[in-house]
């Protein structure tokens, strides 16, 4: 068996993906992604990015060493915990919505002390100021909002994938 249908079968497994999953999202029979594994076929390679994609890798990994790969050489783990995950990417972005979500606050809060400290101190520079404060909330706000929207979408499993539909052939009678 070939470097290809070792690191395809164990990414498909790692990943808790089925043959039937797998072979939906790439658009081929399920014959054809068997022979793929078995090592006695070759994906196209115009296959090939949307394989590295569904298994969050690059394409050069699908070829690499298998050896290498288990030893955690290559980008086949992150944070030397594994291979990238729908769960670990979830939890990624659900961090950086939160961070998101402080950081709107942040700068709400910011922009609006700032906003009373210049009108209080009646300085006439205090007017320039004024709209660096008001850009602050501005930016804050579009922020907040963008990031619990997201972070919504998270917790209810919206994810942005990309899901690619069979068309269904017909046939002659």
């Amino acid at each position: 068996m070939d470097n290809f249908a070792i690191n395809f079968k164990r990414l498909r497994e790692s990943m808790n993906y089925t043959q039937d999953y797998v072979a939906y999202q790439l658009g081929v029979p399920l014959q054809i992604l068997q022979s793929w594994e078995n090592g006695t076929a070759m994906p196209d390679s115009n296959v090939l990015p949307q394989i590295a994609n569904i298994f969050c890798c690059s394409i050069d990994l699908l070829f690499q060493n298998p050896n290498e790969i288990d030893t955690g050489k290559t980008a086949y783990t992150l944070f030397s915990k594994g291979p990238l995950t729908r769960r670990k990417v979830r939890d990624i972005m659900y961090r950086q919505c939160v961070s998101g979500v402080a950081g709107g606050i942040f700068g709400i809060v910011f922009g609006t002390i700032l906003s009373i400290i210049l009108i209080l101190s009646q300085s006439p520079i205090a007017k320039y100021y004024l709209s660096v404060s008001v850009l602050f909330i501005v930016i804050g706000i579009v922020g907040l909002i963008y990031s619990s929207k997201k972070l919504h979408d998270i917790k209810n499993d919206k994810l942005d994938i990309k899901t690619k539909k069979i068309k269904k052939r017909k046939t002659k009678n």
